[in-house]
């Protein structure tokens, strides 16, 4: 995988394919530099030979309109030249955005670049086993019938805490339920005395 530092705050990655424009700036209001990267991303995309992924994981600041129209240029000129133009990472008022205009429906997301590359890029049979096993993997993880196993086992710090818990509560239940019973018993025990001592003033 090539990695070129560009001086126009971001990273430029080509890998199997796929071309990695990871933003390292936290907010994008600036027009200069958004027009410098609208410049760079253009010239990328004659590069891609199957997609372009715009890493936008550093960006948890402020973005303006004109980025976020950029995003949908891009995506449109992606399309024309028959290349997948993607988006990941996406955190604060990025995200925000996508959500409410609902472009996530339109662009696909990713959480982080390698999903993207690994779902994009050309690999050879080796790697293409290899990432249909981290997939599967990634998938048993996410499901709540894994998380609850992992909750379960018996290696598991949490399983012991859940035992004591368990075992705290099942001596303050028994504790309780025997004060309430020896109360019960003995105000039984002062109903009866009372009773025998209102029948003998009779």
């Amino acid at each position: 995988m090539a990695e070129l530092i560009d001086a126009h705050a971001f990273v430029v990655q080509f890998d199997h394919g796929v071309v990695v424009v990871r933003l390292v700036v936290e907010s994008l209001v600036d027009e200069q530099r958004i027009e410098e990267l609208e410049t760079r991303v253009n010239a990328l995309l004659s590069e891609a030979d199957v997609a372009l992924v715009l890493d936008c994981q550093n960006v948890c600041g402020a973005v303006s309109s004109r980025f976020v129209g950029l995003m949908v240029t891009l995506y449109r000129r992606a399309v024309a030249r028959h290349v997948t133009f993607a988006v990941c990472g996406l955190s604060g008022p990025l995200k925000e955005v996508f959500e409410i205009t609902r472009l996530e429906g339109i662009i696909p997301t990713f959480n982080a670049s390698r999903p993207a590359v690994r779902e994009f890029g050309r690999f050879n049979k080796r790697e293409q086993l290899r990432n249909e096993v981290e997939k599967q993997r990634e998938a048993e993880e996410a499901s709540p019938v894994r998380r609850i196993a992992a909750v379960l086992d018996p290696e598991s710090v949490d399983v012991w805490r859940l035992a004591f818990l368990g075992a705290v509560c099942f001596v303050a239940v028994g504790w309780l339920g025997w004060q309430v019973g020896d109360f019960l018993l003995h105000d039984d025990r002062a109903s009866s005395q009372g009773l025998e001592r209102m029948e003998r003033m009779r």
